[in-house]
């Protein structure tokens, strides 16, 4: 097939040929294709125990941005060691000494050691970022750096003479992009409504909000709480379906939070990258600082509201210590399944739905049915490091 123009456009004539050729319809994706000996060599080192990941090999397989990616998960995997052991030593010594976590002497030490840990955990990367950013070759020293290592292809704007240089450029208004700016947040804020009212049911149906909040709002019972809900609340009341004394029980709206606020995020997620996409950022960097900052945002509300509440509004250390705990493992559990139990259970779905078909060659050049290797791969979830 050929692509025809009668007559040059604006739109093309500022458009990359990918997004020219997605848009007609002609290219569906575009993703390189895997060398299996090569992607073999760099798994068997990358899970190997007994030495850190491959980062050069993974830069030059992947690219740099999942080689930060594995270096960092590698940094905080060998660094979360340390306050994980001495945590351990101070519980069971605590046991030991039957002492409660009020009233135990390490403590408050164990906190200061945290709080150094957290320090020299930060400084400690940023020196490795930096180490490897001149390794890779991807170190920015101005702004200007940022900006030559980041051309966006999909920026859209008319051709203009350059005032100062000259030289013919892509212009877009910037006065345009600050009302559309406007207009995310704005529908950023409305979403973060919404999420609020799920995050205030989720308080009621949890026990954390309840009668008694409403008679220390306002013993008279003339003012209600604005955050109360008896209908909802009366659900973790003794004998109902999510009673706080069961600990069973009260796993249930926990579970059904991280649900809600795993599917919250994921849609979200989608929405901010239209946004952003549609705010027309000139470079990579501006476009990525918009949708983390989206993004950023609405995942630390929706996650971090309660511990907020329970801190602040009812300062109720045993509330929060349990939503702290209950919080990380429900999240740990979640990222097992989504990240490991469930690509492996569809990996090995699609490879015995696969099974049966003729035997295709490994770099699927030549093939153009639905069952190759590149349809495969390209119908494959990408996985979301902001997560």
């Amino acid at each position: 097939a050929k692509l025809h123009l009668k007559k040059p456009s604006s739109s093309l004539t500022t458009t990359s040929l990918c997004q020219v050729l997605k848009t007609h319809g002609f290219v569906d994706v575009i993703c390189p294709v895997h060398i299996p000996s090569i992607r073999s060599k760099i798994e068997r080192k990358t899970f190997s125990f007994i030495s850190p990941p491959p980062l050069q090999a993974i830069r030059d397989y992947y690219g740099e941005a999942v080689a930060f990616y594995f270096a960092w998960m590698h940094h905080m995997t060998v660094w979360f060691m340390i306050p994980g052991i001495l945590g351990l030593f101070v519980y069971l010594l605590r046991n030991f000494r039957g002492e409660t976590i009020e009233d135990c002497d390490f403590t408050p030490l164990f906190g200061i050691v945290a709080f150094l840990w957290a320090i020299l955990c930060v400084r400690f990367w940023e020196r490795k970022e930096a180490r490897l950013s001149y390794q890779f070759g991807t170190f920015a020293f101005t702004t200007q750096d940022r900006v030559k290592f980041g051309q966006r292809p999909n920026f859209e704007g008319k051709m203009r003479l350059n005032p100062v240089t000259g030289m013919m450029e892509k212009y877009y208004p910037a006065y345009k992009r600050r009302i559309k700016v406007a207009v995310s947040a704005f529908v950023t804020i409305v979403l973060l409504a919404g999420a609020s009212v799920i995050m205030v049911i989720s308080l009621n149906v949890q026990g954390y909000i309840s009668q008694e909040d409403q008679e220390r709002w306002d013993p008279s019972g003339e003012d209600a709480h604005p955050l109360y809900f008896p209908w909802f609340a009366s659900l973790a009341d003794e004998g109902g379906i999510f009673d706080t004394n069961s600990y069973w029980k009260s796993m249930i709206p926990a579970l059904l939070r991280a649900v809600a606020v795993a599917t919250m995020n994921k849609q979200y997620s989608k929405i901010a990258e239209q946004l952003s996409e549609w705010e027309n950022h000139e470079t990579l960097v501006d476009h990525e600082n918009s949708l983390i900052l989206k993004r950023l945002l609405f995942e630390t509300f929706d996650a971090y509201i309660i511990l907020f509440y329970l801190a602040i509004y009812e300062r109720n250390i045993t509330m929060l210590r349990a939503e702290l705990v209950g919080a990380f493992n429900v999240d740990s559990l979640r990222r097992l399944f989504t990240e490991s139990i469930l690509p492996y259970i569809k990996r090995r779905f699609a490879n015995k739905k696969s099974s049966g078909k003729s035997k295709k060659k490994d770099d699927d050049l030549a093939d153009t049915s639905s069952d190759g290797v590149l349809t495969v791969e390209a119908g494959l979830d990408e996985y979301d490091q902001f997560d």
